[in-house]
Order: C-alpha cells, then sequence, then structure tokens
C-alpha cells in the first residue's frame, strides 16, 4: 500500500468517526488531488495547473509543497527537479533538489551540448 493510499484511509476513517473536518489538514486535501499512475510510479496531479504545467497547491506548486512536508524546507538558492519528467508528478521520490542550471539543462531535451556546459542554443 502506498503512502497516499495510507493517508487517505486513516482521513476518511478519522471523517468517518467525526474527528477530522473534511479540509481540515492540508495532506489530506492533498491526497485527494492524487492519481497513482501504477505503470511510471507518478503521482499525478488532477487539481489545477498553473501556465508552465505545474500542480497549484495551497499558495505554490505541489511538488514543492509534498517535497517539504516528506523531507525537508527547499533551500532559497535551490529548485525541486522531477527526475521523472512529468511536470504533474507529485511524488517526492520522483524529486530531487538541484541548481536552476542542473534544473535547466536536465529539461533542454533537444539539446546534448547544454548535458556538456556547451549550449550556444540558450
Amino acid at each position: 500500500m502506498n503512502q497516499i493510499t495510507k493517508i487517505m484511509r486513516l482521513s476518511e476513517s478519522l471523517r468517518r468517526e467525526k474527528k477530522l473536518p473534511r479540509f481540515a489538514v492540508p495532506i489530506v486535501r492533498f491526497a485527494r488531488k492524487i492519481e497513482v499512475d501504477e505503470t511510471s510510479g507518478c503521482w499525478c496531479w488532477t487539481a489545477s495547473l498553473n501556465n508552465a504545467g505545474y500542480g497549484n497547491f495551497n499558495g505554490t506548486s505541489a511538488h514543492r509543497f509534498i517535497y517539504q512536508y516528506v523531507f525537508d524546507a527547499i533551500p532559497a538558492n535551490l529548485q525541486v527537479d522531477h527526475l521523472c519528467r512529468n511536470r504533474r508528478c507529485a511524488n517526492p521520490y520522483h524529486l530531487q533538489i538541484v541548481t536552476a542550471v542542473e534544473n535547466f539543462m536536465r529539461g533542454c531535451r533537444h539539446c546534448v551540448e547544454c548535458r556538456q556546459n556547451k549550449c550556444s542554443n540558450h
């Protein structure tokens, strides 16, 4: 059973017992907006997306929220990269803290030179 399923079952059980209001806990609201892709392991965001295709949640990106919830705060000078390359993914184990340059180079699919720090196209 994955972590999202456990959270959902616990929250539903607490709601039935009237111990947890429906929208009381952010992680419970978050879990309701996830659909797990069994093939890739991605936790696909099913709620609103920003213009770049990332999930919106609690005033931030869904992937940034879950990374901080599971692991730790994100240093101001670093970014959260999707190792699976799926912007809708909010699986914290598909995320990694990287520099802006590293994040850009990983996302530059058409430019092999970027990975060698020789990109002339950007």
